[in-house]
């Protein structure tokens, strides 16, 4: 943009220019000052709404973004010290992302804000409105700018690469990304072809910031493979894996599920993977079974859950699966065992199945499921996709579909735990279920965008105001005011007022709200016979 005082000095020069030639000093006081207005109003709209063309102004944009001009650009990364970042110094390329992204469209790429004053690099929707091909000498110009970007620009903590845009710029990236690159979080979403997935291979070992990484490829490079397992064994930051691949009618290679049980840092991990194997449980199913990091675990293949697959058994000691997504081309035929396993679970809060037929009959796996769900208090959702169940079964059907929108109004109306308001006993014991159950703990804090332990440790501290044999009483309807037994008769034995704190807090692991019968409190007084 042009400085503010060559604009005034411009734009007073002309209008002293004009008043030379007015006479009545009202009307050259009047223009004046009208020009200066409209001046600074038109400075501070280009202030707040840069574009390529005012750019044009102060620079030589075709100096800059034809080939081998982009050092001529001069907006230096802020980033480019390790402590620039955490001290929020924001990149000047931030006040000009309209010039950026109108420079970066012609690729099929833009930047965006992140929080902590970063930059993320995402391309196109593969579904979003294309435009003509750009002018060859647009497209070096994008092309040019990109690598500029790319090169010089560490701001840029998140990139998002899929299809054919994967395509169009593995090799950019490739080339231009630095040693010092402090990518964090990496979504690459693979195209049929291999050279892209070389690319890539080649690129991981560059990326020692990265956090998370998202990837996904049908069907899957050795070299790739390869290369994330390599990272999975070195990386000292990788906290998030999701991992969608597709292997020939077959499990995961031993050399990626060994990675994987090697890896220290992983705290989340999601899988899409085929089930199959010639030799149950397979790799893949010995992991499941001992693995607690895997939260989300999506299978596919013909029969999934036959009984020779043991999925369930893979399932039943697993701690941390959260959502089950399974795609067959069967029809839940080995369902008691899949179902209870499912019902009994006190991880799994999301099932989905999904089948090739248009319709599928699940009549026998939802009878069974309906058998074990009822003290089931984790399970939010059960999607059987398409499927139409016989007449004898709609009771189960509703069983289920009640239970989980049980379960689901305990998770929203837990989310009031932040508040301060005393709580009543629709929020208590909603708390209290929650507090329980460490999968509805993480659900909450997914929901709020907390960590889990916070939200834990703030859900105990507001159950302390309800904790007391009293307060118990009193939030269940039980009493008014607080709890006064008779005298016995022989005088023995200890009454419900005469437990002391400790013995209380045992009895409470044992007791919950919604054990005690509600009752509307119509005594005269505020006792309770013991």
């Amino acid at each position: 943009m042009v400085p503010a005082e060559d604009v005034l000095r411009g734009v007073c020069g002309a209008a002293d220019q004009i008043m030379v030639s007015i006479k009545t000093p009202l009307k050259r006081n009047r223009l004046g000052g009208f020009l200066r207005r409209n001046s600074m109003e038109r400075l501070y709209a280009e202030r707040e709404e840069p574009s390529l063309g005012t750019f044009a102004e102060r620079f030589d944009v075709d100096k800059i973004f034809d080939r081998g001009g982009a050092e001529h650009f001069r907006l230096p990364c802020a980033a480019t010290t390790p402590t620039a970042m955490k001290n929020n110094q924001v990149c000047p390329l931030n006040d000009y992302l309209p010039i950026c992204n109108e420079l970066l469209f012609d690729v099929g790429m833009e930047l965006r804000e992140q929080r902590g004053c970063s930059l993320s690099l995402v391309c196109f929707q593969l579904s979003a409105a294309e435009v003509v091909p750009p002018r060859d000498a647009d497209l070096c110009r994008a092309n040019t700018f990109l690598r500029w970007l790319l090169r010089t620009h560490v701001c840029i903590t998140d990139l998002v690469l899929k299809g054919k845009w994967v395509t169009a710029h593995s090799q950019v990236f490739l080339e231009e990304l630095p040693e010092n690159c402090r990518l964090r979080n990496l979504n690459v979403e693979f195209s049929f072809g291999e050279i892209e997935q070389a690319h890539f291979a080649t690129l991981l070992p560059r990326l020692r910031c990265l956090e998370e990484l998202k990837c996904y490829m049908s069907p899957t490079s050795d070299t790739l493979l390869a290369a994330i397992s390599l990272l999975l064994r070195n990386t000292m930051c990788l906290t998030s894996l999701v991992f969608y691949a597709r292997f020939e009618n077959c499990q995961p290679p031993q050399q990626f599920i060994d990675a994987l049980s090697a890896n220290t840092t992983l705290k989340s991990l999601e899988m899409w993977e085929n089930w199959n194997t010639d030799e149950p449980p397979g790799t893949l199913g010995e992991y499941v079974s001992s693995n607690q990091l895997l939260t989300s675990l999506s299978l596919f293949g013909e029969e999934t859950d036959r009984e020779e697959l043991l999925l369930e058994e893979a399932l039943v000691p697993n701690t941390t699966i959260s959502a089950l997504v399974i795609s067959s081309s069967d029809n839940l035929v080995y369902n008691d065992h899949f179902a209870a396993t499912i019902g009994f679970s006190r991880c799994i809060t999301r099932l989905f199945y999904v089948t090739s037929k248009p319709e599928w009959n699940p009549t026998g796996f939802v009878v069974r499921l309906s058998e074990t769900i009822d003290g089931n208090f984790n399970l939010l959702n059960v999607d059987l996709c398409n499927a139409k169940v016989d007449a004898e079964a709609k009771h189960c059907l509703f069983t289920i579909r009640e239970t989980t929108r049980r379960n689901s109004g305990l998770v929203e109306r837990a989310a009031a735990f932040k508040l301060t308001a005393p709580l009543d006993w629709y929020t208590a014991n909603a708390l209290e279920k929650v507090s329980r159950r460490p999968t509805l703990v993480r659900e909450l804090a997914e929901k709020e965008g907390m960590a889990a332990d916070e939200v834990a440790s703030t859900i105990r501290s507001r159950l302390r105001s309800v904790e007391g044999l009293h307060d118990f009483m009193r939030l269940t309807g039980v009493v008014k005011e607080h709890v006064t037994c008779a005298r016995p008769v022989d005088r023995r034995g200890v009454q419900l007022q005469d437990l002391n704190a400790y013995c209380w807090r045992i009895v409470r692991r044992y007791l919950s709200f919604d054990d005690v019968k509600r009752l509307t409190v119509a005594m005269s007084d505020n006792s309770t016979p013991g």
